[in-house]
């Protein structure tokens, strides 16, 4: 599956560096260069460390969306984020690049991604509430007792893997916010020239269709897209589908001037999220993605960019443009 996008190998040396931007969403504690992390789904069908023990590319999703469907759980009963839940998740992802699913537990790799997207996102929780919360949701129990063997054992589990994790990842784990972009390329938060009617109906538009994206957020990370596209893109078609289902239309050059991101690129992104959400139809309902994203046609995307649907962001983007 040919993303068009640029791709790397496993080994971690040969990723690119992101430019680093003055002005980060919630800026994380380690500041050095983001790598892109971008593969071949090819690549990923065929030859990742679970590939090579005998976890099929199937089965390999299937236990990426448990786990990631657990760390949203832990970060809920942790009192996080969303934001928080959104890097955990692309640590975790980006982690068994390196390891295979049969070595190391989802459950474990899970609850180490959170306590480190906690530091990382400058959100801390004591490694105590960490374990205890993370062990209890894993193994269903009602409470989990510091002094127990339980405790102590994925005590320990956690900080060994959390060397591990740093080790593999660079210690790059404090990736793009993809929240952050969005809001940018939907002005959220920006101080219009003037405010008048036009930009503060946009402002209301934005804000509910920003509301809608991140609901899909967390729906779209269970699947390692982030490893097959960069963050603008997930973005870009986040918003795209957040505006077709709420009726909002964009200006033509839209998608370039705001995320730097060729329509082309979305269209085939849209196919692969379809198709590796197919994938995991299997699991239990709780676990599925398919239900949750609109199945809409190349065309009904291309419409949101055509002006069939008005809205005030043209007036916008004039005023600020003039």
């Amino acid at each position: 599956m040919d993303t068009g996008v640029k791709q790397t190998g496993f080994d971690g040396v040969s990723f690119a560096n992101h430019n680093m931007h003055s002005e980060e969403y919630w800026e994380g504690i380690v500041d050095i260069e983001r790598g892109d992390w971008i593969i071949d789904f090819n690549q990923f069908e065929t030859d990742t460390p679970s590939r090579h023990t005998g976890i099929t590319c199937q089965e390999e999703l299937c236990k990426r969306v448990k786990g990631i469907s657990y760390i949203f759980s832990c970060c809920k009963q942790l009192r996080l984020s969303r934001s928080v839940g959104l890097t955990a998740s692309t640590l975790f992802h980006r982690f068994y690049l390196f390891e295979s699913l049969s070595k190391l537990h989802y459950y474990e790799v899970g609850a180490t991604a959170v306590f480190v997207a906690c530091k990382a996102e400058e959100s801390r929780r004591n490694l105590k509430d960490v374990v205890k919360v993370c062990s209890k949701i894993a193994l269903g129990k009602s409470d989990i007792d510091e002094e127990s063997k339980v405790y102590w054992k994925w005590k320990d589990l956690l900080v060994r893997i959390e060397e591990l994790l740093l080790h593999h990842l660079a210690f790059d784990v404090t990736p793009l916010n993809p929240y952050k972009i969005t809001m940018d390329a939907l002005k959220i938060g920006q101080e219009p020239m003037e405010k008048d009617a036009p930009n503060m109906e946009w402002d209301a538009k934005a804000r509910t269709l920003f509301g809608h994206c991140t609901f899909l957020f967390e729906i779209m990370f269970k699947l390692p897209l982030c490893l097959f596209y960069p963050v603008e893109v997930l973005c870009a078609l986040t918003t795209v589908l957040s505006a077709h289902k709420l009726k909002i239309s964009f200006p033509v050059d839209y998608l370039q001037s705001s995320f730097h991101i060729d329509m082309n690129v979305i269209l085939k992104c849209h196919d692969d999220l379809i198709f590796t959400a197919s994938e995991i139809e299997t699991m239990d309902k709780y676990f599925r993605v398919l239900p949750h994203i609109p199945r809409i046609s190349h065309i009904d995307i291309k419409s949101v960019f055509s002006g069939q649907v008005e809205s005030t962001l043209r007036d916008s983007l004039r005023d600020d443009d003039s």
